[in-house]
């Protein structure tokens, strides 16, 4: 599933104000870039969203539902239909999608029946790197870190090893360097991947995907997860840039 908002669900709350400015270099207040943000139905959502799979019996008659009633998170319809045979998901979009730092509490709710898919082998989805700096989005500078990173020629922001960072330099590398990254992405979705996925040999294939810069360049990172040890890749994919 690939849209402009989160396939997921909206884990920002409506319009955006469960993050405020913290997590999207736009306007909070401006209905053109949050106006698409609606309100989830949060106790339905918390009610069933760590409940077991509703098994639908195979001589189920469809029936025509119209309007939007209140409903389980999509992760956990799409299990109960379908757990025991999806080997690869795709949840694309980016306004609404959970934070890779401090998601909102209602994110945990639209992961967490991901747990119930045990044939798993790839999944792909869409994260929410927040940019804010002392009131400034830093795209820009971060992404010129990350390129910095893979060619030692240029003039990186770093510091030597018996310098502490401190400031800026500080927050890139305790949040933005690409091995932090990684290991926060295995963190955050490992609790919400199936035991039986994990164990497989190689673990299980993550991609998390972010949209940032001034363009909209779009950077993925690829980690494996397994039961017993994590082998973290970080890649980065000329074509992946908008």
């Amino acid at each position: 599933m690939i849209g402009v908002n989160c396939p997921l669900g909206n884990t920002w709350g409506f319009c955006g104000r469960d993050i405020g400015s913290l997590g999207i270099n736009e306007d909070p207040n401006d209905p053109d870039d949050f106006g698409s943000l609606e309100e989830e139905d949060k106790d339905e959502i918390i009610r069933l969203g760590t409940t077991g799979p509703d098994i639908v019996d195979s001589n189920e008659v469809f029936e025509a539902e119209y309007g939007w009633p209140p409903s389980p998170p999509l992760t956990h319809t799409l299990a109960s239909y379908h757990a025991n045979t999806i080997t690869e998901l795709k949840f694309c979009g980016y306004r609404g999608a959970p934070l890779l730092w401090n998601p909102t509490p209602i994110a945990q709710y639209m992961l967490a029946s991901l747990r119930h898919f045990h044939n798993l082998r790839h999944l792909i989805l869409s994260l929410w790197l927040h940019t804010l700096w002392e009131g400034d989005h830093r795209d820009d500078e971060i992404l010129d870190y990350w390129l910095n990173r893979r060619d030692p020629s240029t003039t990186a922001l770093v510091v030597t090893n018996d310098e502490e960072p401190t400031g800026w330099a500080k927050e890139l590398a305790e949040k933005y360097d690409p091995s932090v990254m990684a290991a926060r992405i295995v963190t955050l979705m490992g609790p919400y991947i199936s035991e039986e996925a994990k164990s497989q040999s190689g673990g299980m294939y993550v991609r998390a995907s972010f949209c940032i810069g001034s363009y909209g360049g779009l950077f993925d990172f690829d980690v494996n997860i397994g039961k017993a040890a994590d082998e973290i890749d970080w890649r980065r994919d000329e074509d992946d840039v908008g």
